[in-house]
């Protein structure tokens, strides 16, 4: 498995599939045609049945009586904040604000004409889009962008692109649909996605959204 030379946070790099690790990606549905295949991530993996069933620690009786329990209640701040995340809403997402860049090499993942002879060269951006109201609830989540000007195939499927060179791509077309240009040092590519306003689309992941698609805003008629 590739290893990041560089990783100063803990981020979700299980769902991409660019490091070459992660399962056949499907088809999007009824989010719109121009999506890259839904990650199988977005559904429930077993890992969520074994959290069940393999806590650590002997099963004991504890220390409040059935009565105690019984006479729990609500927390609201803590099953507003859960709710929040086990029902965090998909689809597209404003960003509005600056994002963090990390430059990443992965380590041993080289081919023939990539950036770095080490590895994969990644830029990551990572910050919170436009806060969205579902369902009376306020959700703003932690977002992911990664994108690699190094072309990798799926293992699976070698003839299918993986999604960070899928959204290098998109990256470049964002960038002529906000410039009128095509960009011609990988500068302008990341200051635009550092910077500028646009939208992400996401799908689910297990530990939230997952973004899998960039389109400019488009002016309101």
């Amino acid at each position: 498995m590739a290893t990041p030379v560089k990783q100063n946070r803990v981020s979700p790099d299980d769902y991409i599939d660019s490091v070459d690790t992660a399962p056949v990606s499907k088809p999007s549905t009824h989010i719109g045609d121009d999506i890259p295949d839904m990650p199988d991530e977005y559904i429930d993996s077993p890992s969520d049945i074994e959290d069940i069933t393999n806590n650590t620690g002997p099963s004991v009786q504890g220390a409040l009586s059935t009565d105690d329990l019984d006479n729990y209640t609500r927390d609201s701040a803590k099953s507003e904040h859960v709710r929040s995340l086990v029902n965090a809403p998909t689809g597209d997402w404003v960003k509005d604000d600056r994002w963090m860049y990390e430059k990443r090499v992965y380590q041993g993942n080289c081919e023939h004409g990539d950036l770095d002879p080490v590895g994969r060269t990644v830029l990551q951006f990572n910050g919170k889009p436009k806060a969205r109201v579902v369902s009376s609830i306020e959700h703003q989540p932690m977002l992911f962008l990664r994108i690699s000007p190094d072309v990798r195939y799926k293992k699976d499927e070698p003839n299918k692109l993986d999604m960070m060179t899928k959204l290098f791509s998109q990256a470049e077309d964002l960038y002529l649909s906000l410039n009128g240009k095509v960009w011609s040092t990988l500068r302008e590519l990341r200051v635009m996605l550092e910077n500028d306003d646009y939208i992400v689309r996401t799908m689910n992941g297990d530990s939230g959204a997952v973004i899998v698609g960039l389109k400019a805003i488009r002016a309101q008629r």
